[in-house]
């Protein structure tokens, strides 16, 4: 089954995510971290790779980022599951763009 990060429902501008869709993805992510234990992992890589999305080169380090962003091809599960997470977060503003039909696919 290949792998498709989570869909959202907001669009952005230039990419760029706004402090209110920075907040509220943030909400929504750790309240699905609470409800769906089975993807909590998920959800916990989904928030990091936001922030680093949001707050860009000023969060984390160039050495914790590449790490994240290896996770998506570890053999333990649930640091894939973060991985995969960190990257949905990541990719956010261009998700948002792609779901409403706007942007390069």
């Amino acid at each position: 089954m290949k792998w498709k990060p989570i869909p959202t429902a907001f669009e952005t501008v230039d990419g760029a995510i706004s402090p209110r869709q920075f907040q509220s993805e943030m909400l929504r992510a750790d309240a699905m971290r609470k409800c769906d234990t089975d993807n909590a992992e998920f959800w916990t890589g989904y928030q990091r790779g936001l922030r680093r999305a949001f707050h860009g080169e000023n969060f984390g380090t160039a050495e914790e980022h590449n790490l994240w962003l290896s996770l998506v091809d570890d053999a333990d599960p649930m640091r894939r599951q973060r991985g995969r997470g960190y990257h949905a977060g990541l990719n956010f503003g261009k998700t948002a763009r792609l779901i409403n039909g706007r942007g390069k696919k």
